[in-house]
């Protein structure tokens, strides 16, 4: 206690000793004269308010403590005072006091300072005025958000309907896809059923103004019966304006009659009998009957040297359609030694047929034209009655799947190959000989359904491409006029696909049509190595361009086949092996790296496949060299061995750094050679090798191959791809194709070891940053200095970060967190300058309420951040798109920081009588009415 009584501190607290005494006129005096000694005493003043009995003067006094203290302890009870219209009446025991200057509350007749601006502000609430109207809604914060949001909502609106004028009425397209879901052939509808959705999300994906396209699947159980109903409902469905169907020949044919009589628009993608080519709606992506007649028959006398065949076939529409086909063509050059058909006891019957064959002086080759099941028990009582003549096959066995149904048998498990062994299948398409947009539709396919797709997949893409390109071009009509009917409109768009130019490039080649609504295809020759179908040696590959060969020439030599107005012509097939030695000395700065393995080549004919060049090299001298090895197969084909080592450039995209993945390739093709005469394949028995296997060096298969330091070669693949190169510069049609092989190695950085070395002495920073946030207000000055520390601190560890990284451009993965922390830093620093100024002013509630949001704030959004890279990048679920994904993820983040910063240092301070607390004068207690709160 102070010891001079003359002093305000001494005054003061005698008024309060005679307060508590009662006597309330002795203090009230004892405190006027305590603020006639320091009228800026808060204290002060709350006692005097305390004293008084008049609520006017009691309104003066609260007015004064909170005008030197926003924060004051008076504050509650002058809320209520202000609420019940106390007007401020000046104390008679200091109105010398009031006459210098008047209370802010008294000051409102005065003009607009600087210092009173801020009451002025349209935030502000009318209860803030000495008096005044009361409060309009207008000048509420929470109006202006319902108003800032209302008017976003209907930009947004706008917007949307903006964009909406441009589309047309149709809301989709629906097409109809019908194959057998359920029954015995349910794996086939299935492939059906993936690719459709596959090919669905492709065309959507490309649509970015106008209607999507919508599937209805149908089952029809490969029932020529069931079909003729299914047909029924779908052309009942208003909806379907078109269908991609059905799984055989025998349904496409019951069916045709009831969509032909309903225009509408059909494409099958797996019947190839050629009755189907009378109807004008029905068209196909597949070959037909006769054409693959055409091209086995060109095969079998041509390239194999074979004379002589025999033929079994069913009493399906396919198969005694593929039958005639097969022995019209084949007999015009060749002889035709026997004809079998199975009848209805299909075991018995083939039975005697094989019986018959055992008897027979010269079968030739055999060619089944049967379905699956008809064909799988052929081929399992032919091998076991000994016989092994080559046989020949339609697309019904063209399939990985139908060596796997001899797996279980003891002649497969002792010897594999058994029952495929000497056998060739006709395929619309094998992936093994694929590359480019084929190649990524099976690998989607797989990875998606995690089963590698048949050729039924990549044909049914091709029809329900078919159909979505034509309804776009039928819709394509003049603004303002009406749609169309798609029904017909589509069936006459895919008329108008004459050629390759008014087609598209479908999956296995240009998708076009002709006359009877085919389509001009190759076809892929397989043959089963043990239980996989892999390329054969000679492929046949429809002509897209005919300046670019001497065709009398080529079909003189046998090269080429005429097929109803268009041209195949034949190449070879190389298989490729690579086996991975040693990789090392990778560099981001020159992204570069050296390769040491061993290549082998597996070939029929000249040694023309060896003259290859590594398209990626550094040193364009690099070659084969010598063979280390060089033999003859058992199947009669030449083998070469050689090892290649050598330097190769890649060009990388760092814009997931340090969470980047690079494919690292070894790139080679025939410059002399272009796809129509060579195409690369993996080899079988490199593809047949598990991830592990490849990984091992092949002269050390103790360790790895990969020598590089701080990476990892997560898997090793094998690809071929076709490269476009333009000959002639003045020539528009001299774009030549060459086949290009691919030893794809995907390689990523040890992500931990890296972060743990350059984000520990960010993390470091970051702690005693945040340690320093907990520094009283009175230090807010030693805050600031830290808050900068480790603004700059930061954009120093962003600088030795990108230093690491060639000159590229543009921003990478990581910068976008350092971007994150110095904006971070920067609005620490502002917000601690906000509690600087506030605790300067006394504003102590607004010093904690901007204490406690840094102190939230800082943690939650480096933990946002955090989560952010940890959800784009964890380990094994990576999303797409990562560095976009972070920035856009870092942007939002900073914006809610932002906007919610700007919100605590701007929204004004303010009290709401439903939550006031601490006021408990009964005299305040009885002007409080209801009323007068809802008017504040």
């Amino acid at each position: 206690m102070d010891s001079d009584p003359k002093s305000a501190l001494g005054l003061l607290n005698h008024g309060i000793q005679r307060f508590d005494d009662g006597d309330l006129a002795g203090a009230r005096d004892l405190f006027a004269q305590a603020l006639r000694e320091e009228p800026e005493n808060e204290v002060a003043w709350l006692w005097l308010a305390e004293a008084s009995d008049d609520l006017g003067e009691k309104r003066y006094c609260l007015d004064r403590a909170v005008a030197i203290n926003p924060d004051s302890a008076g504050l509650p009870k002058r809320e209520a005072l202000r609420t019940a219209r106390v007007e401020p009446a000046v104390p008679a025991a200091i109105r010398d006091l009031a006459k210098p200057g008047l209370p802010p509350s008294l000051q409102a007749a005065k003009p607009a300072t600087a210092s009173s601006f801020r009451k002025k502000l349209p935030w502000r609430r009318s209860s803030d005025k000495a008096s005044g109207p009361a409060a309009t809604p207008l000048r509420r914060p929470w109006v202006w958000v319902a108003l800032a949001t209302a008017a976003a909502l209907l930009l947004v609106g706008a917007w949307y309907a903006f964009l909406r004028s441009d589309e047309p009425a149709l809301d989709a397209i629906h097409f109809a896809v019908v194959a057998p879901l359920t029954g015995e052939n349910a794996s086939i509808g299935r492939e059906v059923r993936n690719a459709a959705m596959i090919a669905q999300d492709d065309i959507n994906s490309s649509i970015s103004v106008g209607p999507k396209v919508e599937l209805v699947f149908f089952d029809d159980q490969n029932d020529p019966d069931l079909a003729v109903e299914v047909a029924k409902q779908i052309v009942a469905d208003d909806r379907i304006v078109g269908v991609v169907g059905h799984g055989t020949s025998g349904t496409s044919l019951a069916a045709a009659p009831i969509y032909a009589a309903a225009d509408m628009p059909v494409i099958t993608c797996q019947a190839t009998i050629d009755a189907l080519s009378d109807f004008p709606n029905y068209f196909r992506t597949i070959y037909a009957n006769s054409d693959e007649a055409r091209i086995l028959t060109q095969y079998l006398q041509v390239d194999l040297g074979q004379d002589r065949a025999s033929i079994v076939k069913g009493t399906s529409a396919f198969e005694e359609s593929l039958g005639v086909a097969f022995e019209n063509k084949f007999g015009q050059q060749g002889t035709i030694s026997h004809v079998w058909t199975i009848g209805d006891d299909q075991k018995a019957s083939i039975a005697s047929i094989v019986e018959e064959m055992q008897e027979a002086d010269d079968v030739g080759t055999l060619f089944l034209a049967l379905t699956e099941d008809n064909a799988y028990e052929m081929i399992l009582q032919l091998r076991r009655a000994g016989l092994d003549p080559l046989i020949v096959g339609s697309e019904t066995i063209g399939t990985q799947g139908f060596a796997q149904r001899f797996a279980f048998f003891t002649e497969e498990q002792s010897e594999p190959g058994f029952f495929t062994h000497n056998l060739v299948a006709v395929s619309p398409l094998l992936y093994d000989s694929v590359g480019g947009a084929t190649l990524s539709f099976a690998n989607n396919y797989k990875e998606e359904y995690k089963k590698t797709p048949g050729w039924r997949a990549a044909k049914t893409w091709d029809a329900l491409n078919a159909l979505a390109l034509a309804a776009q071009r039928g819709l394509n009509v003049p603004e303002g006029s009406e749609l169309p009917d798609l029904r017909p409109t589509i069936i006459r768009e895919l008329g108008k696909m004459t050629d390759p130019a008014t087609g598209f490039q479908g999956l296995a080649g240009p998708v076009y049509f002709t006359e009877g609504g085919r389509s001009p295809q190759g076809l892929s020759l397989g043959m089963f190595d043990e239980r996989m179908l892999i390329s054969a040696p000679v492929q046949y590959r429809i002509i897209d361009n005919e300046t670019n060969y001497d065709i009398e020439a080529e079909l003189a030599a046998g090269s080429v086949i005429e097929l109803d107005g268009y041209y195949v012509r034949r190449y070879r097939v190389v298989y490729v092996g690579v086996e991975m030695i040693e990789l090392r000395d990778l560099s981001t700065s020159s992204q570069s790296y050296t390769a040491d393995f061993y290549i082998y080549f597996r070939y029929n004919g000249d040694d023309a496949p060896l003259n290859i060049m590594f398209t990626n090299s550094a040193d364009s001298a690099l070659g084969l060299g010598e063979p280390l090895s060089e033999s003859v197969t058992a199947s009669g084909m030449n083998y070469r061995l050689f090892r290649v080592q050598g330097t190769f450039n890649e060009p990388m995209d760092f814009s997931d750094y340090p969470w980047d993945q690079h494919q690292l390739t070894i790139r080679f093709q025939n410059p002399d050679s272009t796809q129509n005469d060579i195409v690369y394949v993996a080899d079988p028995a490199a593809t047949a090798m598990t991830q592990e296997e490849r990984l091992r060096s092949s002269f050390d298969l103790s360790r790895p191959f990969n020598r590089v330091p701080s990476w990892i070669v997560h898997d090793l693949e094998f690809e071929q791809v076709s490269i476009a190169s333009t000959a002639d510069a003045y020539d528009t049609e001299g774009i030549v194709y060459y086949s290009e092989f691919r030893v794809l190695m995907n390689t990523g950085r040890e992500v931990s070891s890296f972060l743990a070395k350059n984000l520990l002495p960010l993390a470091l920073l970051t702690l005693v940053t945040y340690i320093a946030i907990w520094f009283p207000a009175e230090q807010a000055g030693a805050r600031v200095g830290f808050a900068i520390t480790a603004l700059l601190s930061s954009s120093v560890m962003l600088n030795a970060i990108s230093s690491q990284l060639p000159d590229i451009g543009y921003n990478v993965a990581i910068e976008w967190g350092y971007y994150a922390y110095i904006a971070l830093s920067a609005v620490l620093v502002l917000l601690t300058i906000a509690v600087d100024r506030a605790y300067k002013a006394k504003r102590r509630g607004r010093v904690r309420r901007l204490d406690g949001f840094i102190r939230l704030m800082y943690p939650l959004t480096i933990a946002a951040v955090v989560g952010l890279y940890y959800l784009v990048y964890r380990e094994g679920e990576r999303l797409s798109g990562g560095q976009d994904n972070i920035r856009t993820g870092v942007v939002i983040i900073l914006g809610i920081v932002l906007a919610l910063s700007a919100l605590v240092v701007f929204w004004p301070d303010h009290f709401d009588l439903r939550t006031l607390k601490g006021y408990n004068d009964p005299d305040l207690d009885k002007l409080i009415d209801p009323g007068a709160e809802a008017a504040s």
